[in-house]
């Protein structure tokens, strides 16, 4: 391995040491996973396979039923120097801070034949398997290293997210071990700090304001303390059951690569220090209840905005929701505000790291598009993880000019979301079903119940009374279905079809009786879209069943009165 790019073992390599008094290094924790759903709600049949696919993809990255918290803990190193974005100890790598994730991909992008990440990860699984793992501690006093100084790294200072996420939750653990030295925050990103470093360090950490430097030059320090996390040497292993190779999510136009496994990590485990810091922060967490649905409205100026926001504006404050924007609280007030929200829904952006703030189970909402999907999905999952709380990812349309086409983010950047009216609809169904939970309980048993016995009749009665969810569920637009076909009202069972396949797009079945019910209300128009949209979504079932030209035109002349479909032999049922 080249001398420039050779990794620091912890417990092989000279340079790193325990704080006296400490048990070796702390163990890991088993705990829960984080919880995340998706709702897919685009416009466009390319977008909505694409956005299912990734989400079929990313499950294959969950590692287990659980996550692992990686404890941070001070380390004590020698010879610390910051240059070209890595961090060394002794001239070697030391895989720790902002930039341990992204070492990783720093090395396969330019390590063409894999060997270099090849030798890297034989030598780091090995060192990390170590049954006799264990970095040496300090001789002496704690107190006698205390005062050295804290060094903590920064991708930027003008991202909120990663700032929060990577460097603010480290004051946390100077605090808990009661460090006393200068505390330097470095970064090689030129930009200047943004408003809201020197806000949440005061808002958080009053009392270290003063101790704190920005250096965005390079660092150079004969001894000193920096926060040390496992994380991201466990990024580095290959038994995750995934090629550490370029894979792409989908097979459509624009396809973006990721590197699977250190998708894994990410989702699979968070760093320790997220729930020390968020300890501290809601430790004196005031109560609002006037705030419990809350809608987070960005400030004008904003390059990604939201297309629709009005009428999502006007679904939101119909169910008692209450528009408020960042920008007009402190990072503590923020976490505040978070911390006592039942539901909150804004778009994708480096605000939702507050999710770590939030109660357990309770319900954050990313209005968000198939670029997050790909460049963004799993950022916030860490967050959601150590606060507990639900993470729905609600996928639209991106704000761009063609709607047919797939916006890559390398030539459009990060665009903003533009909500169609699918997406408003399927929000307030879901919406709906969460907020009248107990309504909602009853009305999907009573359809249940009904339709077993049955009561075709009452159904639609039931369904005509109270419309409020059909777009919670798709169940219930079924069963409509159901009872109006059972009538031939085949206009009305066609229509409640097409509303459960917006509720669920990929239910094949449900497109195979939409088709029928077509066929038999002679709706030729609509019969033609809705076999294009079956064989788009579901071509599977479409060429299984449709494959053949002569059996669409025998549907089609059935719809035209030409052919009686039921003597034209339609297709057989599909399995449910």
């Amino acid at each position: 391995m080249s001398d420039e790019y050779d990794i620091l073992l912890p417990n092989r390599d000279p340079g790193i040491q325990l704080i006296p008094g400490m048990k070796n290094f702390p163990t890991t924790l088993k705990v829960p996973k984080p919880k995340f759903s998706h709702i897919i709600a685009t416009s466009t049949p390319a977008q909505t396979i694409a956005l299912h696919r990734a989400m079929i993809e990313g499950k294959k990255l969950d590692l287990a039923d659980f996550c692992i918290q990686f404890p941070s803990f001070p380390i004590i190193v020698d010879d610390f120097t910051y240059r070209g974005r890595y961090p060394r100890v002794g001239g070697k790598i030391i895989l720790s801070g902002a930039s341990g994730r992204r070492i990783r991909k720093r090395l396969l992008d330019f390590d063409k034949d894999g060997a270099l990440d090849a030798k890297v990860v034989s030598q780091l699984t090995e060192a990390i398997t170590d049954p006799d793992f264990c970095i040496p501690m300090a001789a002496g006093e704690v107190g006698s290293f205390s005062e050295l100084p804290f060094l903590i790294e920064a991708k930027n200072l003008s991202n909120f997210y990663h700032f929060t996420t990577e460097t603010l939750v480290y004051l946390a653990l100077y605090k808990e071990y009661a460090l006393k030295g200068e505390i330097q925050i470095f970064t090689k990103n030129p930009a200047p700090p943004e408003s809201f470093v020197e806000r949440s360090i005061r808002s958080f950490y009053p009392e270290l304001l003063s101790r704190i430097t920005v250096n965005q030059a390079k660092v150079e320090s004969g001894k000193a303390i920096i926060p040390f996390n496992m994380q991201h040497y466990f990024s580095f292993r290959r038994d995750l059951g995934h090629e550490v190779i370029k894979t792409p999510h989908t097979d459509v136009p624009c396809v973006e690569p990721v590197y699977r496994n250190m998708k894994a990590i990410s989702r699979g485990s968070r760093d320790g220090a997220l729930d020390m810091h968020r300890s501290r922060a809601i430790s004196a967490a005031s109560h609002d209840s006037k705030r419990k649905y809350v809608y987070i409205r960005r400030k004008s100026g904003n390059v990604r905005g939201i297309g629709g926001e009005e009428s999502l504006l006007e679904m939101l404050l119909g169910h008692g929701f209450v528009v408020v924007s960042f920008e007009d609280f402190t990072p503590l007030e923020q976490a505040h505000l978070i911390n006592d929200v039942d539901i909150l829904v804004s778009s994708h952006g480096a605000g939702f790291a507050n999710m770590l703030y939030g109660k357990p189970n309770a319900l954050f909402i990313e209005l968000s598009h198939l670029q997050n999907a790909r460049h963004r999905f799993g950022d916030f999952h860490m967050h959601a993880g150590a606060s507990g709380a639900r993470h729905l990812h609600l996928f639209a349309d991106h704000d761009y000019t063609d709607d047919d086409v797939i916006p890559d983010i390398k030539s459009t950047g990060l665009l903003g979301v533009k909500l169609p009216d699918i997406a408003i609809k399927r929000l307030d169904g879901f919406l709906k079903s969460i907020i009248y939970r107990r309504e909602f309980i009853n009305f999907k048993q009573r359809i249940e119940r009904l339709s077993e016995a049955g009561d075709f009749a009452e159904v639609r009665a039931t369904v005509n009374r109270d419309k409020r969810f059909l777009y919670s569920l798709a169940d219930i637009p079924i069963a409509a279905a159901t009872a109006h076909e059972f009538i031939h009202e085949y206009h009305e069972a066609a229509a409640f079809y097409q509303i459960a396949l917006e509720v669920s797009p990929f239910r094949a079945q449900v497109r195979q009786r939409l088709v029928q019910a077509l066929v038999r209300a002679r709706d030729v128009s609509g019969l033609i879209g809705a076999l294009s949209a079956f064989r788009t979504l579901a071509p599977y079932w479409y060429n299984r069943y449709f494959g053949d030209s002569e059996q669409v035109e025998v549907l089609i002349e059935s719809a035209m009165g030409q052919i009686d479909f039921d003597q034209a032999a339609p297709p057989a049922r599909m399995p449910r």
